[in-house]
């Protein structure tokens, strides 16, 4: 029975999990057997079993297994422990947060951070307790997670017995809240810190308060104390006038000195009571501002209403350009630019490697320009459909050039146009580099396959490849509805029904919905725009189908609240069941320059377990990453890990990896040189082994 607690079959799986709870603490032999020896879903279901079976006699049952050296199952361990509250789970928390793998610290810190503001008070105890860098940096780690009042407090609390670089990171996690009473003691408190003996300490002050209040003024002398650096403020806040709140500071006679006295073990009363003063003495000034902010405000309104009228009178006019469109696009396309913008009172203006270049010598457009352009695109039933609603997709092909997708669009000037260049030929998988798990998942007979990213980012392209690969593969129906069509793919192995929104269908759902009449084996949906399409998708997966369709999401767990928070919260429970049994893979992707010239991909993959199935029934999708980097054998990957390896093979810099990670202090910890660029997990080095660096002004001079 032990041996089925695993089983793909969920009806089995949880009958197997029912009799072995009847059984009580005689089956704990076979489910501590599954821990040792079993898979990750035997190991991650039998602690689940332990845990009903033990109650709050499971920590002691388990606790044992933490010896075990296997990263998997201690997350999954650290997880199931985590679900009792109480001060012998956090201890062992904090135990944890000096394992010497780096991705079982980070696990146990995120648990601290999902327990919330409840355990702010047991970290600041804990905290002075210990001396241990690495504990304490995870300590802080946390309490900037909860940026809360009560977090802020403590961080006051324990910024007195921080070491010099644990401070810099106290302070560097202070940002402004909106919450104008809280936001003037965190001022106050980076006001006191200025006067830190420790140049590190008053340079990361300075620079967040700099920040703070959107300052742009550097702190560039290691000479300057207390009165110096406030100078430096009010010289430069006064000059701006949306900087009302660091005036009343700054204004005030009693600030600087009152600050000078303030100890951090103090902060709250003292602040309250110079904020009080601050707020007296800048009050008249403050109104003053306002009114002047208002009366520049106002005129600037007057400005733009007389813009709007001037140029009202050419939002119907046409008038012809000194190039036509195709001309334009095929300048484009030599120049290898991926978008090709047009806007009023710009030249016409091309991506090209990711950043946008104006072609300066070309004519600038006028209004009636881009309308006379636009007209070459569209004919006279999509003419009359923009005119109506104002924005529009469609698609235009030059040929033997390219197909171009294009989108339409009214501002304050007239028209505006960006065309995403579609090649005619569609990129091999393995052309692309992808993942080798990007072909398993197109060999797969039923599923939901979702590609995100920010717009730009290559999921089009990779979705094309995908289905390329299918068509040459597989003797099947493939049907996509697109908005609009992009890749245009010719019946190699496979027939390919291609549909696009306004022209063949009238909606996502509508199409989709026809769709599962039309025999199909492969449905490609273009994108999850709404509640209907989200929910017909699933429905599709679960029947028998494989589903592909993006959104428009940063990571795999942010893709999982996207689709749950779409629907009803009554429903919430009900549609993480069916992701569980529905989804199989999300792939996340961003396109990184290369150090050689042009964009390449960067991959984030999250594949469906039972352990990452549990997460998403049970809510706790936070959790989802440390999962991902413990599955590797699943063909998982965090982001990171592929900018690593691009580094590695050196396509990208380590500048541009930072830039496109998720979490760039993470990812400056595990690679923090160009030399350093093994996954932590695979090599042990990187991540496996994180060591604080010692207190050194020098890396913050």
């Amino acid at each position: 029975i032990a041996a089925k607690v695993a089983d793909p079959s969920w009806l089995i799986r949880i009958q197997a999990a029912d009799i072995l709870e009847k059984m009580g603490e005689s089956a704990l032999e076979y489910l501590k057997k599954n821990i040792v020896e079993g898979s990750s879903d035997d190991r991650f279901h039998s602690i689940k079993i332990i845990q009903k079976i033990m109650k709050d006699k499971a920590f002691t049952t388990v606790r044992d297994f933490l010896n075990l050296d296997d990263t998997e199952t201690k997350i999954m361990l650290l997880s199931a422990l985590a679900e009792q509250d109480d001060e012998t789970v956090f201890n062992l928390l904090c135990d944890s947060l000096t394992e010497p793998n780096y991705l079982v610290q980070r696990h146990a810190a995120n648990l601290l951070i999902h327990y919330g503001n409840s355990v702010a008070p047991k970290i600041a105890a804990a905290f002075t307790r210990t001396q241990n860098g690495t504990t304490r940096y995870w300590f802080i780690d946390a309490l900037s997670a909860f940026d809360t009042r009560e977090a802020f407090f403590v961080q006051a609390e324990i910024f007195a017995a921080a070491s010099k670089r644990q401070k810099i990171q106290i302070l560097r996690s202070i940002n402004n809240s909106g919450e104008e009473d809280i936001d003037r003691l965190r001022m106050l408190f980076l006001i006191n810190a200025l006067s830190d003996e420790g140049y590190s300490v008053r340079n990361a002050a300075f620079n967040q308060l700099a920040k703070f209040v959107h300052l742009k003024v550097d702190f560039d002398s290691r000479e300057k104390g207390l009165d110096e650096a406030l100078a430096m403020i009010r010289e430069t806040g006064l000059e701006q006038r949306d900087n009302e709140q660091v005036k009343e500071l700054i204004r005030s006679n009693d600030c600087a000195s009152a600050m000078a006295r303030i100890a951090c073990g103090g902060i709250m009363n003292s602040a309250a009571q110079a904020s009080r003063q601050a707020q007296a003495a800048g009050g008249v000034s403050q109104i003053a501002g306002q009114q002047a902010y208002q009366g520049a405000g106002h005129q600037e309104v007057q400005a733009g209403q007389a813009a709007a009228v001037q140029h009202s009178y050419q939002l119907h006019e046409t008038r012809e350009y000194a190039m036509s469109i195709e001309e334009i696009l095929r300048q484009a396309v030599e120049k290898k630019a991926s978008d090709i913008h047009f806007a009023t009172d710009y030249p016409p203006t091309f991506r090209i490697n990711g950043h946008i270049e104006f072609q300066e010598y070309l004519q600038t457009l006028e209004a009636p320009h881009i309308r006379h352009l636009a007209y070459q695109v569209l004919n006279p039933h999509a003419r009359h459909a923009f005119e109506i609603s104002q924005e529009l997709d469609t698609s235009f092909e030059i040929k033997g050039l390219a197909r171009f997708r294009v989108n339409m669009y009214m501002d304050m000037r007239g028209i505006g146009m960006v065309f995403r260049v579609i090649p005619y030929e569609i990129p091999d998988l393995d052309t692309l580099g992808v993942p080798a798990i990007i072909k398993t998942l197109a060999q797969k007979q039923k599923g939901l396959v979702l590609v995100t990213g920010p717009t730009g980012s290559g999921k089009s392209t990779t979705l094309a490849s995908m289905l390329n690969y299918i068509n040459k593969n597989r003797k099947s129906h493939i049907i996509t509805i697109e908005d609009p069509v992009e890749f245009v793919h010719k019946p190699i192995q496979s027939k390919v029904t291609q549909r696009e929104l306004n022209t063949s269908t009238r909606s996502f759902a509508g199409a989709l919905r026809s769709s599962l009449r039309e025999d199909p084996d492969i449905i490609l949906v273009g994108e999850m725009r709404d509640l209907e399409t989200i929910e017909m998708a699933i429905t599709a997966a679960e029947t028998g189908h494989l589903v592909l369709s993006t959104v428009h999401t940063s990571s795999a767990a942010n893709t999982i609240d996207r689709l749950i928070d779409a629907f009803p919260a009554d429903k919430h429970s009900q549609v993480r069941a069916a992701l569980t049994e529905g989804l199989i893979a999300v792939v996340a992707q961003s396109l990184v320059p290369k150090k050689s010239g042009g964009m390449i991909a960067a991959f984030e993959i999250m594949t469906m377990t039972s352990a990452i199935g549990n997460l998403i029934k049970e809510g706790k999708t936070t959790q989802i990453k440390d999962y991902m980097l413990a599955g590797k054998q699943y063909g998982m990957q965090i982001l990171d890990d592929s900018l690593a390896e691009l580094m590695s093979r050196d396509e990208i810099t380590f500048e541009e990896a930072m830039a496109a990670s998720y979490n760039k202090d993470d990812f400056k910890k595990r690679y923090g040189s160009s030399q350093n660029t093994q996954p932590a997990a695979a090599s042990g080095r990187a991540g496996g082994n994180f060591k604080p660096v010692a207190d050194d002004d020098s890396l913050y001079g």
